[in-house]
């Protein structure tokens, strides 16, 4: 009998934990994505739910990768060195 009393209360315990520490729903002014108590889409589309998200990771196919990628980046070959004598700058304010 104790032993079904125990798994009782480790079941419920994280139930009520987590409800005593649970914020409450937000309230406030309207707008045309909130009527005061939901949040909505103002489209009118609905979302998915958690079911597309597993679809879209089983059935995504990622285009493959290119062979060759052209940079078009301007790199000066000789940059401007830094003023200061170079070194880090986190933590040498002030000296030089």
């Amino acid at each position: 009998m104790i032993w079904l009393l125990l798994v009782l209360l480790l079941f419920l315990l994280p139930v009520l934990v987590g409800y005593l520490l649970s914020v409450r729903p937000y309230r406030g002014p309207q707008s045309d994505h909130f009527d005061g108590t939901v949040f909505k889409n103002p489209s009118g589309q609905s979302s998915k739910g958690l079911g597309s998200v597993f679809r879209y990771l089983r059935e995504n196919r990622p285009d493959p990768w290119p062979d060759h990628y052209e940079d078009n980046v301007h790199r000066d070959p000789h940059p401007t060195p830094r003023r200061g004598g170079g070194g880090g700058g986190v933590g040498r304010r002030g000296r030089g």
